[in-house]
């Protein structure tokens, strides 16, 4: 039990912080167990975290850090949309139903198709791979982007066809949702701020997903809930922190680091 609640931590920390910056959390997911098998004396196995139930505890943690950092652009867009103010066509809210529609309709036709096709390579190659290509797009996207334009519907659209990529293991969708935007010359602020607001319909959609199409036991769930708290706790505590760093610092040193993450899993494999 004392071991379980070590692995529920260092994956709460993990889960909270990834979910926050475009280095793919769930190819992070994939490092943490990895590594504690790779290094002999760790005390963890992490043979509990294959479980539905824990990646919904992890998911749903994220997704209320989401909420409650946006709650308040949430609460305006509601009252924007019930009382039926034009101002609701210009916000996250309806820029975001856009692109999650645009992304469930390509998840819808071709899905299937990708993952059979990348079913035939090594699944670790594929994430690797995936993982450092699209670090180099992100980087290089914001390196050249003008940064004249505003978020608009039909960027919203083309967001949502980009976004669909992130259903490629290894391919953060906070970060190809952020090299879609500053691909359009969208500015660094608003790239990132609307991101992260993507991330709460596509979050929310992966947890009914896995809802829907899995058995769990409903009895983990309590067991589960010091990843669930853990998450919550470190994902309200770097947020702003992460979204600061992003806006600041641009995204060298994110290239850089899924490089190494990527030879680190390489080397755990």
């Amino acid at each position: 039990m004392y071991n379980l609640q070590k692995e529920q931590i260092i994956l709460g920390i993990t889960q909270g912080i990834s979910e926050l910056l475009p280095i793919s959390s769930s190819m992070h997911l994939t490092i943490i167990p990895k590594l504690a098998k790779y290094i002999r004396n760790s005390c963890c196995d992490f043979s509990g975290y294959d479980n539905i139930s824990a990646k919904i505890m992890a998911h749903l943690g994220s997704l209320l850090v989401f909420v409650i950092f946006f709650r308040k652009i949430l609460f305006r867009d509601t009252c924007l949309l019930l009382t039926r103010n034009h101002k609701f066509f210009n916000t996250f809210a309806f820029y975001s139903a856009i692109a999650t529609l645009c992304t469930s309709i390509m998840t819808i036709i071709f899905k299937n198709k990708i993952s059979t096709y990348l079913d035939k390579y090594d699944q670790t190659n594929v994430m690797i791979t995936a993982n450092i290509i699209s670090g180099i797009l992100l980087y290089l996207a914001d390196k050249k982007c003008l940064q004249k334009s505003k978020l608009t519907a039909s960027k919203s659209f083309i967001i949502g066809v980009i976004q669909f990529l992130a259903s490629i293991s290894g391919v953060s969708r906070l970060g190809i949702t952020i090299t879609a935007c500053r691909l359009m010359n969208i500015n660094r602020n608003q790239s990132v701020s609307f991101a992260m607001f993507c991330a709460i319909p596509a979050i929310f959609g992966a947890i009914v997903y896995d809802l829907a199409g899995q058995k769990m036991n409903f009895h983990l769930w309590k067991d589960m809930s010091i990843l669930l708290c853990t998450t919550i706790i470190f994902g309200l505590s770097f947020i702003k922190l992460c979204n600061y760093s992003l806006v600041r610092f641009g995204f060298l040193w994110i290239m850089i680091y899924r490089i190494f993450a990527s030879i680190v899993l390489l080397m755990c494999r």
